[in-house]
């Protein structure tokens, strides 16, 4: 997920959906993963944990009123 290089040692094997929300362990939902990105996934899907970094308190039930047009 972050990209860094970290050698075999280091990676772990995530699942893209995880185990805990219905995810099977086949070739499609595993990828190989750095021990610190496994650990911040938790039981997200990945589009879940981009929505939790670009919106750390939560994204609101409606988007903000541009009022400048």
């Amino acid at each position: 997920y972050c990209g860094r290089q970290v050698g075999a040692a280091n990676l772990t094997l995530d699942h893209v959906i995880p185990v805990a929300r219905g995810g099977k362990s086949t070739r499609g939902n595993c990828v190989p993963c750095c021990k610190d990105c496994n650990s911040k996934k938790k039981a997200y899907t990945p589009a879940e944990q981009i929505l939790s970094q670009l919106f750390p308190n939560g994204v609101e039930s409606e988007p903000p009123v541009d009022n400048a047009r």
